[in-house]
């Protein structure tokens, strides 16, 4: 019995010992109250589309690569043989005008001369015996006009045709190789585009970390951008504090911190002040009473250095910085 009480009494004697110590520490420090949090990561899709299959719930834990949300890909598909096509289009239009002219195109070419030529040997022979007609007087100026316009038609449709066998003979022009070029390189560069988006049908954690919260279910239509899924990192703790700006002066990146949360009391674990807020604030309504609202703070974030697994995001937390000489 002498031996239990003796150890409660050293257990006491201990647990006093260790309050002690924590106000001595506090003395003269720069104290301040927060919050843990931890990163988050807002997945989304560009692309958008319905949602058809969601693999995490919350709270779950997942590791870095793991798909977590699916959307259909038909819509997707589709745009990608269009884009396919294209490319096979633009290659073909430029095949045609870098092997030039074929027999066919030539033979057309010639045919079109020669429809012409025939043209015009009828306009000339109206011409001809409209004034045989009327010989030895001059034929009337009506029909005259109206048969030297046919003739003046038919020899302008000669040239034109000539014109465009000279063309083809000829092959492509320049401009025009260079115009199908470029449309092969736009066709070409759409379609890499569209490939790319098909990483975006499948959304995966960029971390190992825990689901915090799911915003889309099976069957919903997700718009581009839409967050789906917000993922956590519960290994990277923080704790945002709020700093009167006279007592910020005494503090600089780099100095050490002890954090205090109420789940562990009579534990502290170490810190280490990662940002000092550039511009001061008003003081948050959360974070401190009514009567220190008013002042002007500066957010200082603070890292936790070893968490030992115990602490979590949302646990309110005190953060003790170490006295300066």
């Amino acid at each position: 019995m002498k031996a239990i009480l003796a150890r409660g009494m050293a257990l006491a004697m201990g647990a006093l010992l260790l309050a002690a110590c924590r106000g001595d520490q506090q003395m003269g420090a720069v104290r301040a109250s927060g919050f843990l949090q931890a990163p988050q990561y807002r997945l989304a899709s560009a692309l958008g589309g319905e949602v058809v299959e969601v693999t995490v719930q919350e709270g779950q834990a997942v590791e870095a690569g793991a798909v977590i949300v699916r959307l259909d890909e038909r819509n997707w598909r589709a745009r990608l043989q269009e884009a396919q096509a294209a490319v096979q289009a633009a290659q073909a239009e430029l095949q045609r005008l870098e092997e030039g002219p074929g027999e066919r195109a030539l033979a057309e070419a010639e045919g079109r001369v020669a429809v012409a030529q025939a043209q015009v040997r009828a306009a000339r022979a109206a011409l001809e015996a409209l004034w045989e007609a009327y010989a030895p007087l001059e034929p009337p100026q009506e029909a005259l006009q109206e048969a030297q316009a046919a003739l003046d038609l038919a020899e302008a449709g000669l040239r034109r045709a000539q014109a465009q066998r000279e063309q083809v003979r000829a092959g492509a022009a320049d401009f025009e190789l260079q115009a199908a070029k470029a449309m092969v390189a736009a066709a070409q560069a759409a379609l890499r585009a569209v490939e790319l988006q098909r990483a975006e049908l499948e959304i995966a954690a960029p971390i190992d970390g825990v689901v915090a919260q799911v915003f889309v279910s099976t069957g919903e239509v997700a718009a581009p951008g839409e967050e789906l899924v917000r993922l956590m990192d519960p290994q990277q703790l923080d704790v945002v504090v709020y700093v009167p700006q006279g007592q910020v002066v005494e503090l600089q990146v780099g100095d050490g911190a002890q954090i205090f949360v109420d789940a562990y009391p009579e534990r502290a674990f170490s810190g280490r002040l990662r940002r000092i807020g550039a511009q001061a604030v008003f003081t948050p309504t959360k974070v401190q009473t009514t009567e220190e609202r008013v002042k002007i703070v500066f957010p200082l974030t603070v890292e936790v250095l070893d968490s030992q697994g115990l602490l979590r995001a949302g646990m309110p937390a005190d953060v003790v910085f170490a006295s300066q000489p």
